[in-house]
């Protein structure tokens, strides 16, 4: 997979508090090499997918259609950040987003704490977290490991890179404001294959894979077992 892609995204859109200080939203980026060495070090950052990065790999309309809401946003390295209550209580949404870094059990926990208060959390992943794929494998666990540390205790299980192609995500298991209350044709988007989320309560899936015409496998990846239709979503909410 060469680009990363949010096919897979983790929602826990809550009521938001209001926030003492900082951006109303936080994002996440990390620091690998194309090899996989964390931090990159003399090697060139490998897909960070930073905010101000007008790239085909950046995230600069991202950051566009979050201001467009009104929201700020700001971004921090993962290496920089520890998820204490003082510090979450300066934000209102959290971002995972190419992240490396291990969190500890005490980091969840509090997490969890401030998510039944109010904040919101949203993770996608991507092998490309880990490094270039065809150095480290679409197995490799570098980002979806850093996810997991924080999203499992949710129900949400991030898998490892399904290299299945093309998905066009267009129907959903239920109205949600995230497709426009429409379960059919409420809002479509396409992206790659990637890192499909495992669901268990308290977590349900909103869309599952379905390749739309776009060709995209029906699978998980093979060190994950077997695809689990009920529970290996495209798009997870909680």
């Amino acid at each position: 997979m060469n680009h990363p892609s949010a096919i897979c995204l983790l929602f826990l859109l809550l009521l938001v508090n209001p926030v003492t200080q900082g951006a109303d939203v936080l994002y996440l980026y990390g620091d690998v090499s194309a090899e996989g060495d964390i931090p990159s070090g003399d090697k060139k950052p490998f897909h960070q997918m930073r905010l101000d990065d007008e790239g085909n790999l950046g995230m600069s309309q991202f950051k566009a259609a979050i201001e467009e809401t009104g929201l700020t946003i700001d971004e921090a390295y993962d290496v920089d950040v520890r998820l204490t209550a003082e510090f979450l209580a300066k934000h209102r949404v959290l971002i995972l987003g190419s992240n490396q870094r291990r969190f500890t059990p005490e980091e969840a926990a509090t997490l969890d704490r401030w998510v039944r208060d109010g904040g919101g959390v949203v993770a996608w992943s991507d092998s490309a977290f880990g490094g270039e794929h065809s150095k480290v494998g679409m197995g490799n666990t570098k980002g979806l490991d850093s996810n997991n540390d924080l999203t499992l205790q949710f129900g949400m299980q991030f898998l490892r890179d399904n290299g299945a192609g093309n998905y066009l995500i267009k129907q959903f298991t239920r109205p949600h404001f995230i497709n426009r209350n429409h379960a059919e044709g409420g809002i479509h988007f396409r992206g790659e294959g990637v890192s499909c989320v495992r669901v268990s309560p308290p977590a349900e899936m909103l869309a599952s894979l379905q390749d739309g015409g776009l060709g995209g496998g029906i699978r998980v990846n093979k060190e994950d077992g077997q695809l689990i239709p009920d529970r290996d979503a495209a798009l997870a909410i909680a």
